[in-house]
């Protein structure tokens, strides 16, 4: 195996981003449920997308297969790891793959 062919392994989630946002939420990794749903913060109880319309970064209550249209309230979404998923606590190995901006440049 050579010695980063782990950077072309597909991204568990997408990154969800652009120039000129307001905001950028990154996560340490896709939680279990969002990694099998395909879609950020969809863990049981979980309650992102209802802060997000609380605090008025959306006009309303987004779903989390919904992630994507953050881009059309000036909000991103990433995260550290990439290639791996699982709770804060489960930790492990979590291989880091270079972010959006990183690819900018």
């Amino acid at each position: 195996m050579e010695r980063w062919s782990w950077l072309a392994a597909p991204m568990i989630l997408p990154d969800v981003m652009k120039r000129d946002l307001k905001v950028v939420f990154c996560g340490t990794a896709a939680g279990t449920k969002s990694a099998l749903l395909g879609a950020y913060y969809a863990g049981p109880g979980n309650t992102f997308w209802a802060k997000l319309h609380e605090i008025g970064l959306t006009p309303s209550q987004l779903h989390p297969d919904q992630y994507a249209s953050v881009l059309d309230y000036g909000i991103g979404l990433t995260d550290l790891s990439k290639l791996a998923h699982g709770s804060d606590r489960e930790g492990g190995d979590r291989r880091v793959r270079c972010g959006w901006a990183d690819r900018q440049t």
